[in-house]
């Protein structure tokens, strides 16, 4: 059992890297353990220490390196990440006939129920990668269990180890993505345990611009990582080669546990407690009413704060006036993060643990919110440089966030109610939110601001300066054509040059397919239905239909929801923005999602943009298109509240050839053999 630490105002760092066992410089070859973890976590609720077991992924290679987070997978493009599971977490304890306790690693848990919380598997969310096996298991051989890639049906049990191989292709986008626990029942439980990470995909493509259009895109990473130094006009110094302290992967986790050993529990761990999640458990909120860890006031009602690389309250260091880069990953299971960032007026000492959280929500009530950009969402470079004062993360949403602190001092980075109220995913029948009234601002890291005597530059200027330090894998520079093509973009807030993926938006509608989705939650349970707004067609996970989809083809789809608002998320092929209109308008007005600033934070600036997770609220029509390139096979679609997909909230999705007459008769997961069906599908 590792032990891990997570005091209050922590130094914010980079989780640490996985260790590469292979000495091939295009593969990654990994060992990725499942195991329970003891130590410490710091609850501002209470101001107390909790300790705590809880379920996590480590690095056996680099154990002593290990964060209460999970370890960063980073690849390159045209290359091959190899993962050995391990699962570690105890065997299940069952009562036989004659009253016995008997260890098996079998769960008994019902199907579209939360639970088999140590069954385990694998998802590399946002990749786009093989959904089925690199190798499938041989059917003659009972024993053997294949090469997966990112295969959502495979069933890990406790003690049992599984091999994973992902081939990320030389165009494969470089941006931020996310590993995660995917076993449907267990998933809600795992990840709010912290069994989630980063995966950055590294990029190195130049732009080549012909003239007329870019042939060829780059990626953003060539642009920020470009080193050198330019001359200011006066004395001073401004840095255009940032440093790896300069880029900040950040993942927001939001971590349940209860305290003491019966039901209804607690929250606030005494000396002699350990915190720990055993299952959807009941316990003791604020209000003195018995609740659960995950219903939808339950995050809110446990007192917990989101987490920042495993530290709740940890404190981050930059210097003014440089550009700083956060990847920002919504790894938690159902609430929204409101992010924004204070400045105070004056700084307050860490110890002062109470003062500054006072301080901090003062400042948010009063104060304005400090301007950033953002550069990224779901992996993938924007078409634009979309200025923000504020950023709604949704479960499973991804932000790449270009920062500048021009002054000096101490700032708050907030999870501010205000912003994010309107369009939290708790939201009920009348699209208001669960957890609307009274909510507090939740503080979730301390920035310290060092003086530095550089001359502020802005953003476009600064990127601009970097184009001519790019260089390309001869070693030269971009040629004059391309460099003045870049430079005339971001002049208009543009990164063309980079975008990876060709936009669907002026496609003939005659040339599309036609698909709908409706997210409900009934007497049937948690559904999903192929028709928009059709609550009595929508069913549970193996009761609803299953959909099928053609290799090649390009189709738009409607998204709705009859009740509450869910968050959208579909594996392997991400999707572009069409529009977004709101039900029962007769004039269908479409939302405010240009590219500019407008005043609806939900879709502000989503036009045309690329994702592979987006909110649905309730009684909104969202209009997305995509295409299904280079994979078939079998994978899912569901709502990312994840308790939600585990009780049903999920549908099986089946990209098949066009010619492929028996598309519909195989079952789903028939590259499993039936002697190792039992063993591998999740139920």
């Amino acid at each position: 059992m590792c032990f891990f630490t997570s005091s209050a105002y922590a130094a914010i760092q980079n989780p640490p890297v996985f260790k590469n066992s292979n000495a091939q410089s295009n593969v990654v070859s990994i060992d990725l353990k499942v195991t329970e973890k003891q130590g410490e976590m710091y609850n501002p609720s209470s101001n107390l220490t909790d300790k705590v077991i809880l379920r996590q992924y480590i690095d056996p290679n680099n154990p002593l390196k290990n964060q209460f987070v999970a370890p960063t997978i980073q690849v390159k493009q045209d290359s091959v990440l190899n993962v050995n599971l391990i699962n570690q977490l105890p065997l299940y304890e069952y009562k036989n006939a004659q009253g016995k306790i008997e260890k098996t690693p079998i769960c008994r848990d019902a199907h579209n129920t939360i639970g088999c919380i140590n069954t385990t598997n694998l998802h590399t969310h946002g990749l786009h990668v093989n959904p089925g096996y690199t190798i499938p298991p041989n059917p003659n051989k009972p024993n053997d269990r294949g090469l997966a890639a990112d295969n959502v049906f495979i069933k890990i049990n406790p003690q049992e180890q599984q091999q994973y191989q992902f081939h990320i292709n030389k165009d494969h986008p470089a941006g931020t993505y996310w590993y995660h626990a995917h076993l449907h029942g267990s998933t809600a439980l795992q990840v709010t345990s912290g069994m989630a990470g980063a995966l950055i995909v590294e990029g190195n493509r130049t732009p080549f611009f012909d003239g007329k259009s870019f042939n060829q895109v780059g990626d953003f990473d060539v642009l920020w990582k470009a080193k050198g130094l330019k001359e200011a006009l006066s004395d001073n110094m401004h840095v255009l080669s940032p440093d790896e302290n300069n880029d900040l992967v950040t993942v927001f986790q939001q971590i349940q546990y209860v305290c003491g050993n019966q039901e209804p529990y607690k929250t606030t761990c005494l000396n002699n407690q350990i915190g720990h999640l055993q299952g959807d458990v009941k316990f003791i909120n604020d209000d003195n009413l018995t609740d659960t860890l995950l219903s939808p006031t339950g995050w809110k009602k446990s007192g917990r704060y989101t987490s920042i690389n495993g530290n709740v309250l940890g404190q981050i260091f930059v210097k003014q006036g440089d550009y700083y880069r956060w990847r920002m990953i919504h790894g938690g299971v159902r609430d929204t993060i409101g992010l924004r960032i204070y400045k105070l007026d004056s700084p307050i000492h860490p110890d002062k643990k109470q003062e500054f959280i006072t301080a901090c929500q003062n400042a948010a009530k009063n104060g304005k919110p400090m301007e950033y950009a953002i550069v990224a969402q779901d992996g993938l470079t924007t078409y634009s440089i979309q200025k923000t004062n504020g950023t709604l993360l949704q479960p499973g949403y991804r932000y790449d966030a270009i920062l500048n602190f021009n002054q000096d001092g101490q700032y708050c980075v907030i999870d501010n109610d205000q912003f994010s109220n309107a369009f939290k995913v708790n939201a009920n029948i009348n699209n208001e939110t669960l957890n609307a009234a009274n909510d507090p601002d939740k503080v979730l890291a301390m920035i310290h601001v060092n003086t530095a005597y550089q001359k502020p530059v802005p953003l476009q200027e600064f990127l601009k300066d970097k184009v001519d330090l790019i260089r390309q894998s001869n070693g030269q520079s971009l040629d004059e054509r391309t460099k003045a093509k870049i430079k005339a973009d971001l002049d208009e807030g543009l990164l063309t040059a980079f975008a990876p993926l060709q936009s669907l938006q002026n496609i003939e509608a005659n040339k599309l397919g036609q698909q709908e989705l409706n997210f409900n939650i009934g007497g049937a349970g948690f559904g999903i239905s192929n028709q928009k707004y059709n609550a009595d067609t929508a069913l549970p996970y193996g009761q609803n239909e299953n959909r099928y989809l053609s290799l090649n083809g390009i189709d738009e789809w409607t998204l709705t929801s009859t009740l509450a608002g869910h968050p959208f998320h579909i594996h392997v092929n991400p999707f572009q923005i069409q529009s977004v209109y709101k039900k029962g308008d007769a004039k269908i007005e479409k939302n405010d999602i240009t590219r500019q600033v407008g005043t609806d934070p939900l879709f502000n600036g989503l036009n045309g943009v690329w994702k592979d997770t987006l909110f649905v609220p309730k009684d909104y029509e969202v209009i997305v298109r995509t295409q299904y390139e280079n994979f078939t096979g079998d994978f899912v679609l569901h709502c990312h509240i994840l308790d939600h997909e585990d009780q049903g909230m999920m549908q099986n999705v089946r990209i098949c050839d066009p010619n492929d007459k028996d598309c519909k008769s195989r079952p789903f997961g028939s590259e499993v053999p039936k002697a190792l069906q039992s063993h591998t599908h999740a139920h």
